[in-house]
């Protein structure tokens, strides 16, 4: 092949809730021609999203991998191209070498862009121009909602339609039950004051249509909790979602006890907003591309507030965690992270331990973690890559902040503040740290900087 000429046809990025929903899909159409006349055959697409700050690119996302490895990614995605015509639809799990889009996207501060790699068997070619990806701003909910399931632990009965309060079902897995597999209209179940003690599933439900969702909330009418708790120790878990791609929301509900997960999910995409996880081993477990995102809500005492692991992506916002007797927040395996004004803090062990993964901090507070087991603020590990603006880390028993195992960290824009630590920054192991000094204040450390002989800290 000579000569490769690609153009794009459709772009669109479609996000189907407010605050930073877990990336949907978008459609990538184009025409891929060889000596001028219409190539057929299979390729393989290799596809990463960036973002663009002057001349800064800051990868977000990749087909396969972590956005922070070498590119082009490892693996490409394959694809029939018939007469010169293709299409891709990015973001979609069921295809080969396909993550899932991250729920951080956005080109409200800086522009987004994607580049292509195409591989017809003659070798990886990168594509002559990058493209523009768009993401609509975010919505509140979609108008004409038209179906409300009601539940009530006291007064309820299964048997009941569920679809007026004086015919409330008795519990949730049977409002879900009696949602149909192909899921045309937003439906809210909407639970009573009151006690839940059970384990509920939700798996494989299609969701047609880009403003329709499954909203399990506390009913707005009330003015008690519903509260979800096991049901002796025999109970685990309160949610579990499998398969479920698009459109659950959890709003308003308080989980308590539970001695795996209150909320876990496997190849699922959910929000969280205004609810309250308290004793739990684990808040929230998102795993095997995942993506949950949470907003204004509460961890207290939690063994780990919120796991996202196994090439996982994380949104939290407005979120306060406190005394987790582990760590507070975990990313593992390949996953990704963005925090906006989330607050860290009591921690037995790490604030936030990333390890194989990356993150995106914005204005957020480290506190007094790791003082019963010598943990840090922020702690990666293993490759992990972490860039945070406004950060602070504020008496934390080992390191505000530490990078080891082969890391980096980037403390950039805005003022940070590293205060009353056992140590200042700890850079160990071929890692690395980078900040400028007039935008770090230090005060109050037992030692400010500690970097061993394989590692660097770049102070301009």
């Amino acid at each position: 092949m000579t000569a490769r000429c690609f153009t794009i046809s459709a772009i669109l990025l479609l996000f189907l809730a407010s605050f930073g929903w877990a990336g949907e899909t978008f459609e990538y159409q184009g025409r891929l021609e060889e000596d001028g006349q219409p190539y057929s055959g299979m390729a393989r697409f290799y596809f990463g999203i960036y973002q663009q700050n002057g001349t800064d690119q800051t990868f977000l996302w990749t087909n396969s991998g972590a956005p922070n490895a070498e590119l082009p990614p490892e693996q490409g995605v394959p694809v029939e191209v018939k007469d010169g015509e293709f299409l891709v639809e990015i973001g979609d799990v069921t295809l080969s070498n396909m993550n899932p889009l991250p729920g951080f996207l956005s080109d409200e501060e800086f522009p987004l862009q994607m580049r292509v790699w195409v591989d017809v068997g003659e070798g990886i070619q990168q594509l002559p121009s990058d493209r523009p990806v768009h993401v609509p701003r975010a919505f509140e909910e979609a108008e004409g909602d038209d179906i409300i399931l009601y539940v009530d632990p006291i007064t309820g009965d299964d048997n009941n339609t569920g679809k007026a309060p004086h015919r409330a079902k008795k519990t949730i897995q049977a409002a879900v039950d009696a949602l149909p597999p192909v899921i045309r209209q937003t439906t809210r179940i909407q639970l009573a004051d009151g006690v839940y003690q059970e384990r509920v599933t939700l798996r494989n439900n299609v969701i047609l249509g880009d403003r329709i969702y499954v909203h399990i909330e506390k009913n707005p009418d009330s003015t008690g909790e519903a509260v979800l708790r096991p049901a002796g120790t025999e109970q685990s878990e309160a949610f579990v979602l499998e398969g479920v791609s698009v459109g659950v929301n959890f709003r308003g509900l308080r989980f308590e006890g539970f001695s795996k997960s209150a909320i876990r999910s496997v190849f699922s995409r959910m929000n969280v907003v205004d609810c309250e996880f308290e004793g739990n081993r684990y808040g929230i477990k998102a795993e095997r591309n995942s993506a949950p995102s949470v907003v204004r809500c509460r961890f207290i005492g939690n063994e780990t507030s919120i796991l996202v692991s196994t090439s996982s992506s994380g949104y939290l916002a407005d979120c306060k965690i406190k005394d987790s007797t582990g760590s507070g927040l975990n990313v593992m395996y390949g996953s990704q992270l963005m925090m906006r004004n989330t607050t860290i803090e009591g921690s037995a062990l790490h604030g936030l331990q990333l390890e194989s993964s990356t993150a995106r901090l914005y204005e957020c507070n480290l506190f007094n973690n790791g003082n019963k087991v010598y943990g840090s603020g922020l702690t990666c590990s293993v490759g992990s890559q972490a860039k945070v603006t406004l950060g602070h880390f504020h008496g934390n028993g080992e390191a505000g902040v530490y990078a080891t195992r082969g890391s980096y960290i980037h403390l950039g824009d805005g003022t940070h503040s590293i205060v009353d630590n056992k140590i200042g920054i700890l850079v160990e192991l071929n890692s690395g740290v980078e900040y400028q000094r007039d935008r770090v204040r230090f005060q109050g450390n037992g030692t400010e900087t500690d970097v061993d002989s394989s590692s660097s800290l770049f102070a301009r």
